[in-house]
């Protein structure tokens, strides 16, 4: 959280809170944040707090007569770093921060089911509720203080603990693993790229960044995602670990959650984890799946576990699938989909150990991932494990990854 230095009262100042979309300063350091911001334009000076929401959106408190001027700049900063429609920074007016952390929730939602939508807006209506009363315990202008609170109160919650309310130094930085993302996009070198996958597009710039999938524009992800075909039967699977139980020294539970694709498959033990499965069909509905898994599991192996039961959902009821002739297995993954492609085969020459002769981790699953695919293959199915970049306004991910953090509160 950043709030301005400058604490002299400015109660003639109208304040109004803003939210900028796919602008995240999780894991940033203020000064880096006010860096970019004062070399774009911005008037610091009329900017009193931000903070991060997570992956999809930032919160800051502005004066209300900079609103049409920051809005502007807000727009020329995607100008100015040529991002594409699906990570454009812009000044969400309809954004509502009581709802779950998504590319899109209200488009997606239905496809949660009534239990899973209780459970996780209940969750996320917490959470922010912890973090505005953070944020009034921090503030040291009495004009914020009183801000904080009004908006505590606009939207219904809870407000008696905000005098109360104690935070440990430690719980004043959080990291959200799952969510974070360069923002700043300054040095880019564009090049063309080959189409490939499904679909062909040609003269498409991509940014060669290590994280280059921030600048995918929608005609890369639709000419990335395998199209739904009478025939096909798509699979969206999604694994997250729970880092931090959420409690009332804990600034953000949304910001004590990852799973491994937003930590480069770290192996991050947790005190608890969880799996989501989606199942998109042309022909039949088939219910997802929201499991808590039991024991210390890694973020890695959530995400290889969705996979596993995934297959072993659709074997258990293999007549139910009969209709179809392929399955594709659609993760955000690089270490499950990469596993499963490219390096299993060698592993198992090698006996479960890589050419440097170090036991592979999680091979046991990778094992029984082959053993599944076996049968299925065997039964006339043929079997696609296809890699899709997280939190990129794809449903199916949305969905999946959803019903992996909702299963972390069961």
């Amino acid at each position: 959280m950043y709030f301005s230095n400058d604490l002299a009262p400015f109660s003639s100042v109208s304040l109004v809170l803003v939210y900028i979309r796919n602008f995240d300063t999780c894991r940033k350091p203020n000064s880096l944040v006010t860096q970019l911001l004062k070399e774009n334009g911005f008037d610091l000076a009329q900017i009193y707090f931000f903070s991060s929401l997570g992956r999809w959106c930032t919160q800051l408190i502005i004066s209300q007569s900079y609103f049409d001027e920051f809005s502007l700049l807000v727009a020329q900063l995607s100008k100015k770093n040529q991002l594409p429609q699906t990570y454009r920074l812009y000044v969400d007016l309809s954004y509502n921060p009581l709802l779950p952390l998504s590319y899109d929730y209200n488009k997606i939602k239905t496809e949660l089911g009534s239990e899973i939508r209780l459970l996780l807006e209940t969750n996320s209506k917490k959470a922010i509720e912890i973090h505005y009363q953070t944020a009034y315990k921090l503030a040291k202008n009495s004009v914020i203080k009183e801000f904080f609170l009004k908006t505590i109160q606009e939207l219904g919650l809870k407000q008696s603990t905000c005098q109360n309310i104690t935070i440990p130094a430690s719980d004043l930085i959080t990291y959200d693993k799952e969510f974070c993302h360069n923002i700043s996009a300054l040095h880019k070198h564009q090049v063309k790229i080959p189409a490939t996958g499904i679909k062909k597009e040609s003269n498409i710039p991509i940014n060669q960044m290590k994280a280059n999938w921030n600048t995918l524009s929608i005609q890369h992800i639709d000419a990335i995602l395998p199209t739904l075909l009478q025939h096909r039967l798509i699979v969206y699977t999604d694994g997250a670990s729970k880092l931090l139980q959420l409690n009332a020294n804990n600034l953000n539970d949304k910001a004590a959650q990852s799973d491994s694709a937003g930590i480069n498959e770290a192996e991050t033990q947790s005190s608890s984890a969880g799996i989501g499965i989606y199942f998109a069909s042309n022909v039949n509905k088939f219910p997802s799946v929201c499991t808590k898994l039991n024991g210390s599991i890694t973020s890695a192996q959530a995400e290889l576990q969705a996979v596993s039961t995934a297959l072993k959902t659709i074997i258990s009821t293999l007549d139910q699938f009969s209709s179809y002739s392929e399955i594709w297995i659609c993760s955000d993954s690089r270490y499950v989909v990469d596993g499963v492609n490219l390096h299993f085969k060698t592993w198992k020459k090698l006996l479960g150990k890589n050419s440097k002769g170090k036991t592979i981790s999680n091979y046991s699953t990778f094992s029984l991932i082959s053993d599944y695919c076996s049968i299925l293959t065997v039964n006339g199915f043929s079997l696609f494990f296809h890699y899709m970049p997280s939190h990129s306004g794809i449903d199916g991910n949305e969905i999946a990854n959803l019903l992996a953090h909702a299963a972390l509160m069961l």
